[in-house]
């Protein structure tokens, strides 16, 4: 099929989703009768009246849908089946559900300014290894600039798909397929918050919905500022929040080896001094830590800034 035709097809179904989305009048849910052959084939038997000698939008969304969304960008992760039909008389729809998990899904059809939304539940498709969602997801920042994510192993599962968005909600995007049941990931940025969402595969490539969303903000760089007052350089800066304590280091050099000069365990310290002594100036970075059980996490350093002369 020609490119451009597929981008007017997936156009006039995109535009058939927001129509459906958008009707405010709800028609008689009782005119709709769905059915399923067991194997991810849908059928959908319509007799509403009002949808006669219209085009119907038809959207079916998968069991983790909550029915929130009401833009595209939130939703389109969630669809399982979208399309569009004229109505005429009685009219029967089949189509394929191709990740036909075990669940209460969601149609939303929509014709005329009306819709009909009705939930169905689907039994796991028979004769394939059964896989569950994968729970107990977990996000944790291990370094400047990575984050850890976990979650317990699903019986069944070959692989796993992570996916990430800087919104709880939307947005989610592929980053990796492992088969471990954690992933590292290292193109984080200090002071984003990320959300993270994880999906099992079985042997036949069928792939489950979305996790719960796992969250973690990771530490911001301290933006500081220094004083001189006499031989003491002032260093301070704005309050991080989630960490436990900040370190202070020093140098002679601007890119030379630099040394710890003050801990500070306490987040809601945000200032400290440091003596010069006979040395006309000193070169100070800072940054935040937390703790992760026992281990000590670094946040990314300040900009270098100089005291003295």
């Amino acid at each position: 099929m020609p490119k451009r035709l597929i981008s007017c097809l997936f156009l006039s179904l995109c535009m058939c989703f927001v129509f459906a989305l958008s009707a405010n009048v709800k028609a008689d849910a009782s005119s709709v009768q769905i059915t399923d052959n067991g194997a991810g084939t849908i059928t959908v038997v319509v007799s509403e009246p009002s949808f006669n000698g219209k085009e119907m939008s038809i959207v079916c969304y998968d069991p983790s849908w909550n029915g929130a969304y009401t833009d595209w960008e939130s939703s389109k992760s969630h669809i399982v089946y979208i399309g569009q039909k004229k109505i005429n008389g009685v009219t029967t729809i089949s189509f394929k559900i191709n990740n036909s998990w075990g669940g209460d899904y969601t149609l939303v059809l929509g014709a005329g300014g009306q819709k009909i939304e009705k939930k169905f539940s689907l039994k796991k498709l028979t004769g394939l290894p059964n896989v569950d969602i994968p729970h107990s997801v977990k996000a944790v920042q291990t370094a400047a600039s990575k984050v850890k994510v976990s979650w317990k192993s699903v019986i069944n599962a070959v692989k796993y798909t992570v996916y990430r968005s800087t919104k709880k909600n939307s947005g989610y995007k592929k980053i990796s397929d492992v088969t471990a049941c954690s992933y590292t990931d290292k193109k984080c940025k200090a002071g984003k918050t990320y959300y993270y969402k994880v999906t099992a595969t079985n042997g036949q490539s069928l792939e489950t919905p979305k996790s719960d969303a796992a969250k973690v903000k990771l530490m911001a760089a301290p933006k500081i500022k220094v004083a001189l007052k006499g031989k003491t350089a002032v260093v301070s800066w704005k309050k991080i929040k989630g960490v436990k304590g900040y370190k202070v280091y020093t140098s002679d050099k601007k890119k030379g080896k630099y040394k710890q000069a003050v801990n500070i365990k306490k987040a809601k310290k945000v200032k400290c001094s440091i003596k010069l002594g006979n040395k006309k100036s000193c070169y100070i970075k800072v940054r935040a830590y937390k703790k992760n059980g026992k281990k000590t996490v670094y946040g990314k350093y300040s900009a270098v800034k100089k005291a003295g002369k």
